[in-house]
This record gives structure tokens, sequence and C-alpha cells, in this order.
């Protein structure tokens, strides 16, 4: 939940699937509920997203995911670092998807 949060407080249009520490985010603002509908989202921005948050410290296999046994602490920083990635990927969400990007 918190994912979908940070997403909306970036002002950034993107659905978040999955269930607990399984998840993925999708750069799509279609609702996402079959593989067609996921197939719209930008992978390409997902790639940027993993690089993102490599160069902060965090690293999401696969696809993201937390592990259940991460503490509190591990979750925030994911956290912190996620605000910090999806707010450098901005200026790219612009040039490759900007109806993703909420005018304000």
């Amino acid at each position: 939940m918190e994912v979908k949060a940070l997403l909306d407080e970036k002002g950034l249009r993107a659905q978040v699937i999955g269930i607990g520490s399984l998840f993925n985010i999708l750069w799509t603002d279609e609702e996402v509920w079959d593989y067609r509908s996921a197939a719209t989202s930008d992978m390409g921005l997902s790639h940027c997203l993993s690089l993102a948050l490599i160069n902060r410290g965090i690293y999401l296999r696969a696809h993201p995911n937390v592990s259940a046994a991460s503490t509190g602490g591990d979750v925030r920083r994911f956290l912190e670092a996620l605000g910090d990635a999806l707010e450098a990927l901005k200026p790219i969400i612009a040039g490759r998807m900007p109806h993703l990007l909420e005018r304000g």
C-alpha cells in the first residue's frame, strides 16, 4: 500500500500489482487485469527504476519483491530509496510516457 501512496505523492500514474511482499510496479495508467493490459506497461521504465534503486543500495531480484523477513527499518529504507528514485526518473518518464505524469 505504501508503494502506491508514494507513486500518488510523486504525481505518477502506475499500477501496483501483487500480494504482500511479492509485488510489481507496471508503468501504465490502464487497469491491469490480464496479460494484454499488463503488456501496456513500459518495460524500459521498469529497467530504469531497477537501475535507480541499485544506485541507492536496493536490489530487487526479477521483479519488485521484498523479503517477508524484512524489518521495519528495511522497509523504510526501501521506501526512501524508491521515493528518491521516482523523483530522479521523472525526466525519463516525461520523455517516454508523459501521460503518466499528473499535471499539477
